[in-house]
């Protein structure tokens, strides 16, 4: 009997472990996720007019943009298991600039909420790098 509890314990630890490992990824996912899409960002603005992105492709990356920060509230929300309101999952989706903030503080508290949007203005600032680069790269081996 003792043993069954055990094995019955250690598969649901490994299950929770297993689901906590999986939101990682996905944290870890969406972040490379916006990478990539920075550096698609930076090559439409250089092709196939410099500096006149296609306005079709800017609405696709701004979409694909706001996929992969609400797959990171998501995973994060899951992992803190902080309950998320509909309301706050469209903020984040449509506005994350104001609602990230608030769901920072709101899941962290003051302390852990601050310097948490202090990485999120880290990861705008890598990301508009990352675009930046991405544009002067473009151009460079267009006109090399």
């Amino acid at each position: 009997m003792a043993g069954k509890a055990c094995h019955a314990f250690a598969s649901t630890t490994r299950f929770g472990l297993t689901q906590a490992l999986g939101r990682m990824k996905v944290k870890y996912l969406s972040l490379f996720s916006l990478a990539i899409i920075a550096i698609a960002s930076g090559i439409t603005t250089q092709y196939p007019d410099p500096y006149h992105p296609s306005e079709a492709a800017s609405a696709i990356l701004v979409v694909l943009f706001a996929l992969a920060i609400f797959a990171w509230f998501r995973a994060d929300a899951i992992q803190r298991a902080y309950r998320r309101s509909p309301f706050l999952n469209v903020a984040v989706f449509g506005l994350a600039a104001v609602a990230l903030p608030y769901y920072f503080v709101r899941s962290r508290g003051w302390k852990q909420g601050l310097i948490a949007i202090l990485g999120a203005v880290g990861v705008l600032i890598a990301v508009s790098l990352i675009s930046g680069l991405s544009a002067v790269a473009t151009a460079w081996v267009q006109y090399a």
